[in-house]
């Protein structure tokens, strides 16, 4: 996807629809209630609208996840799987004439041909496929490993389903025995490489409680399956670098630091200074000089941008049957 650079496609798209679709937002109100009007802006800016928003609803699957990462969260998965549903979508979007055949439907032509290449690459779709018939295998190993329920919303936090370790075993037992007797088996290097880990471990991922002897007698301790702990106290020591700093990460910080430093070394150069100020005695008069209403343009057009959706489409957007109930809408107005 990155080959055929999608996504840029994509926010290419949404600019361009934008001001239409910040300036006709009552429409957006006809959308979400399944209603129309007879006004020549709805045939015209509806086109834009229902685009627009498959668009953001694809780009939204970006997002997707319970905040675990891969490969518990699958958000590039899904979104190649929005961008082929939408692309379907379009398809059918762009034959409905709500009033002027073809001419009204520009938009909705425009994002159709922007996802023809990435639905003609054959390899891409072929790794989509492979993806999902071992996803089933990878669900059924979580869920005997009682790692990172499906339903929680703690993410990485959470802490695991409270499960005897006898329980577990047989049923990961269970898990190896049928990939192991299953008839493509010594076929597929990928499942021979699973089993062949969880073999190597699994007197660690399966181990008994430890005894041991404290000032307070005999206690059991159960030795950790995984790193979950120590990346817990990681991540809230980032957390409290982040509130500090403003930061969003530790590298991000060195990287900066490290770009920076050549720059900031340059003000001791005597040559560089007199090139940078320009005739100017110091910085100050230098960022005197500096039109503060450019500035001013400036950040408005970079603040301008396609994060800002209108909220109501983006409670729809954020729907995952939402292409589904965008058809419907269409097919009900080419019916009146």
């Amino acid at each position: 996807m990155s080959k055929h650079k999608i996504v840029g496609k994509l926010n290419y798209r949404l600019r361009k629809f934008k001001q239409t679709v910040d300036e006709n937002t009552k429409l957006i109100d006809l959308l979400n209630h399944q209603s129309s009007s007879g006004d020549d802006a709805f045939f015209t800016c509806m086109p834009v609208i229902a685009a627009y928003s498959l668009i953001v609803w694809v780009l939204n699957g970006k997002k997707q996840g319970n905040g675990y990462g891969f490969p518990f969260d699958r958000p590039h998965l899904e979104f190649a799987k929005r961008l082929k549903m939408a692309h379907a979508d379009l398809d059918q979007l762009r034959e409905i004439k709500l009033r002027r055949g073809h001419r009204d439907n520009k938009p909705l032509h425009k994002s159709f041909f922007d996802l023809s290449d990435v639905m003609e690459d054959r390899s891409l779709w072929k790794s989509v496929d492979h993806i999902e018939s071992e996803i089933e295998v990878f669900e059924k190993l979580r869920d005997a490993m009682r790692i990172a329920p499906q339903t929680s919303n703690k993410g990485l936090n959470n802490e695991g389903a409270s499960v005897r370790i006898c329980t577990i075993e047989k049923e990961v037992s269970k898990f190896r025995k049928k990939i192991v007797n299953a008839k493509e088996y010594k076929k597929n290097e990928q499942h021979q490489k699973m089993i062949e880990q969880i073999d190597k471990y699994w007197e660690k991922l399966f181990a008994d409680p430890i005894l041991v002897e404290t000032c307070d007698g005999k206690k059991y301790i159960q030795p950790q399956r995984t790193n979950n702990f120590a990346e817990q106290s990681f991540r809230d020591l980032k957390r409290g670098y982040r509130k500090k700093t403003g930061n969003g990460s530790l590298g991000k910080t060195l990287r900066t630091m490290l770009a920076n430093t050549p720059l900031v070394k340059n003000l001791q150069n005597d040559e560089y200074m007199k090139t940078l100020l320009n005739g100017n005695s110091s910085l100050e008069e230098l960022f005197a000089e500096i039109d503060a209403s450019e500035v001013r343009n400036e950040l408005k057009v970079s603040q301008g941008n396609i994060e800002k959706i209108p909220a109501k489409l983006k409670k729809l957007t954020n729907k995952s049957d939402y292409p589904e109930m965008l058809k419907n809408y269409f097919f009900e107005l080419q019916s009146n």
